[in-house]
């Protein structure tokens, strides 16, 4: 909740928001708070850099951006397995 009051001081708009928008809200405030924290992260480093070993915070930013799952991927089938079961719970079945 703190993640989204510091970025929408409003909440209400984002609690009240469709399903969609609200997800897509909540995504982008994640987005800006991992950038932020990136940002912090690169300034504490930029001290330390060298002209050989300068690198841009764009680069700094893509370079720790690349996701990198150890989950195993699951299944068309079962992804939709999932969401089935998530809907019944939804319709309280």
């Amino acid at each position: 909740m703190d993640l989204l009051l510091n970025r929408y001081s409003q909440i209400e708009y984002v609690l009240s928001a469709d399903f969609e928008v609200g997800v897509g809200l909540i995504n982008k405030a994640m987005e800006k708070a991992d950038e932020k924290r990136k940002w912090e992260m690169w300034l504490a480093q930029y001290p330390q850099m060298t002209k050989e070993s300068y690198i841009s915070f764009e680069d700094f930013h893509n370079r720790s951006s690349r996701k990198t799952s150890t989950e195993p991927q699951k299944s068309k089938t079962e992804i939709l397995d999932d969401v089935s079961t998530i809907m019944q719970m939804m319709k309280g079945g």
